[in-house]
């Protein structure tokens, strides 16, 4: 687990996969435009670090080495229910999308068109909405 501690005024950014390409990937197309405050590779972490830094979006994978984002998702939402999710997925059937909406999910981007439309899926579920892509 990644933390840090600065606030910045930016929509602050929490990253879950267990994939550290794919976490830097992600970091890359966030920064400058938003504060990426931690990161994560396992459901364990995820909730924890969410709880230590409350931030307004996590980004989460459905497949975990611990749990399934599905499950982690509801242990997001019991602790930190402001927290926006939007999970960022190679899972991209309409029963992942469903699932993820169902639980309480404000976007689903398949990772095949992160670099296109991840920031504006931030953007709109930061303004109230819910996105899929």
């Amino acid at each position: 687990m990644y933390v840090t501690n600065s606030h910045s005024g930016q929509t602050r950014i929490l990253l879950v996969d267990d994939n550290d390409l794919v976490r830097a990937a992600l970091r890359r197309v966030l920064e400058p435009d938003f504060e990426v405050v931690g990161e994560a590779r396992d459901g364990r972490d995820a909730v924890a670090c969410c709880q230590k830094q409350q931030p307004d979006v996590v980004l989460l994978d459905i497949s975990l080495p611990d749990a399934s984002g599905f499950r982690v998702i509801e242990e997001i939402l019991g602790c930190c229910p402001h927290t926006r999710t939007i999970f960022v997925s190679a899972h991209a059937t309409e029963d992942y999308v469903n699932e993820a909406f169902r639980l309480g999910a404000c976007g689903y981007v398949a990772k095949t068109n992160v670099s296109r439309e991840l920031i504006t899926a931030i953007n709109v579920v930061v303004a109230g909405c819910s996105i899929r892509r």
